[in-house]
């Protein structure tokens, strides 16, 4: 009888951890290099809709990324190399956008208007971005942001339910 209750005991333990670290502040995934850039996304807008944004970070551009739809259907997409900031299409049936291992991350939930960062990273080229509302299966947006040098910063809006790409911000 002891040994069940330390079982269960060292379960909810793990839960709770497990639990804290999703619930917790964004910051920079576990695969991030050692440096002394920053990388933040801002969510701007007036929706009152919780927005969940995911930034994969790379310091070398990726090929592709995988759209997967709701029917079962895939179809892989090439990223843009050319510097700049693109927003992909999101149409009715959009699952998920399935990404290349990445360098490290900026994630987050929670009310427009928010500001989150990766801080003390290598300098990172590409950051592709995907956009949920309210939990939806849904991708609401996703995109890519490229750069000669380092991106700075993705600035996205959201309107309702509706999460539009609002600027780019690069340094060399």
């Amino acid at each position: 009888m002891h040994a069940r209750h330390v079982l269960a005991l060292a379960v909810a333990l793990a839960l709770a951890v497990g639990l804290a670290g999703c619930l917790d502040s964004p910051s920079s995934g576990p695969n991030a290099p050692p440096g002394n850039e920053s990388f933040t996304v801002e969510m701007t807008g007036n929706s009152t809709h919780s927005v969940y944004v995911a930034t994969h970070l790379y310091t070398e551009r990726p090929e592709s990324v995988t759209l997967e739809y709701a029917n079962g259907t895939t179809r892989e997409f090439e990223l843009p190399t050319e510097q700049g900031l693109v927003q992909g299409s999101a149409p009715d049936g959009l699952r998920s956008v399935a990404t290349p291992e990445d360098d490290g991350g900026v994630y987050f939930e929670g009310p427009p208007a928010f500001t989150a960062s990766a801080n003390e990273i290598a300098p990172m080229e590409t950051v592709v971005f995907v956009v949920r509302v309210d939990g939806s299966d849904q991708v609401a947006a996703w995109g890519v942001a490229n750069c000669d040098g380092h991106v700075d910063r993705v600035t996205l809006d959201a309107t309702g339910r509706t999460v539009t790409v609002g600027g780019l911000a690069c340094s060399n």
